[in-house]
């Protein structure tokens, strides 16, 4: 994923505005019930989204360079997955189990060609995932 047009230059000039609109001599805007300035919010909600952003263009990333690899790259990246899609941490949540399986799907969509036995091991694994482990948690 690209960030098209990015400049930071505008994004320090956008974030200065937000700074003194909801910061001033008048009035200070805090996050409700806290000592915490208002801006802080506009902040947490863009890392929110530069991490989704950044994952999003990781797995694709790694998954590209992988693919300009020899084949063999391909495999341990699928049997990498496979053996990962054991029983998860007793501390992820569903949602977190969920995207878990959904990478291993792009994987398996990216990368099997790269060994037929490997791609239906992984396809297995993955169909088997949520059933398997997503009431445990």
């Amino acid at each position: 994923m690209k960030f098209g047009n990015w400049s930071p230059d505008i994004d320090i000039s956008a974030y200065r505005f937000a700074a003194e609109a909801h910061w001033n001599s008048k009035k200070q805007q805090l996050v409700p019930g806290t000592d915490i300035p208002y801006l802080m919010h506009f902040t947490w909600v863009a890392m929110e989204v530069m991490a989704a952003l950044e994952k999003e263009s990781n797995l694709d990333g790694n998954l590209a360079r992988i693919r300009q690899q020899p084949r063999e790259i391909w495999m341990v990246k699928m049997a990498d997955r496979i053996t990962n899609l054991q029983r998860p941490p007793k501390n992820w949540k569903p949602d977190k189990i969920n995207r878990y399986r959904e990478e291993a799907i792009i994987i398996h969509d990216r990368l099997k060609e790269g060994s037929e036995y490997l791609a239906g091991r992984l396809l297995k694994k993955v169909n088997d995932y949520p059933e398997r482990y997503q009431e445990e948690n």
